[in-house]
Formats: structure tokens, sequence, C-alpha cells
């Protein structure tokens, strides 16, 4: 009983739970996509790519570690606003919160559009490098044939 006093002493008087435990799972997300997203960085560093790539991987880690940030400063915002009783700090909250998903979106679409590019890019390059392995090719084989042709002469 006296451990129930206890903790109904330190709660607030409007505590919306739910809100609460959604928060802090919210926060949590945001933490482990960041670790995730740092995770694979190291994994792409220490891997033999070109520079190019390189430099790509590190724009994306930077992209998405923010959005991972943003993710986790909703959180903090929705945990916040489990326990806010005053109007005015409660709509400063909603307008934080607002402000964080409409970044994270904008961030979402330029990740995705950066992604997009630069895959059509490397697809683009590999089918070059493929047409300018057959034009080789096939003037190996030309010379070749050239080469046999002046012998038999």
């Amino acid at each position: 009983m006296t451990a129930r006093l206890l903790v109904a002493s330190l709660l607030p008087d409007r505590l919306d739970l739910p809100a609460m435990l959604f928060g802090l799972v919210v926060f949590a997300g945001g933490i482990v996509m960041m670790f995730q997203h740092l995770r694979r960085w190291r994994a792409i560093e220490v891997a033999d790519h070109s520079e190019r790539v390189r430099t790509f991987e590190w724009h994306k880690f930077r992209r998405r570690t923010l959005v991972g940030a943003l993710v986790g400063a909703c959180g903090a915002v929705i945990t916040s606003l489990s326990n806010t009783v005053d109007s005015y700090m409660y709509i400063t909250l909603v307008t934080m919160l607002t402000l964080f998903l409409i970044l994270i979106l904008v961030l979402a679409i330029l990740d995705l559009t950066a992604v997009s590019l630069f895959q059509f890019t490397q697809v683009g390059q590999e089918k070059r490098r493929a047409e300018l392995e057959e034009i080789v090719r096939q003037q190996k084989l030309k010379q070749l044939r050239n080469d046999s042709t002046s012998s038999d002469s």
C-alpha cells in the first residue's frame, strides 16, 4: 500500500500513460535507428568502394541519422505531451511535433530521390561499361580477322 502511495505521489496529477509509453517507444526507436545507420556506415567504410560511392553513402548516413534523431525527438515530445497541463505548452509541443514530422517527411523524400538517382546512374554506368567491353571485344575480333587475312595473302 505504501509503495502505491509513493508511486502515486511521484506521478503528476494528469498523466496519459499510453501516450507516455508510446513516446518512450518512439524515442527508443529513434535511438535504435541511429545506431543501425552507424553500423551500416561502418560496414561500408571498411568495404572496398570507390570514392563516389563512399561520398554518397556518407551523405546517406548523415540524412538517415538525422531522421533517426528527429524520430527520437518526436518520441521525447510525445512523452512530454503526456503530462502537459498548460495549454500554451501543449500548443507549443504539438507545433514542434508537427514541424518534426514535416521535416522527417521532407528528408525521407530527399533520401528516396537521392538513392533512386544514384542507383539510376549506377545502372547507367554498368551498362556503359558493358557496351565499352563489347566494343573492345569486337575491335579485337576485327583486328584478329585483319591479321589472319593479311597473313593469308
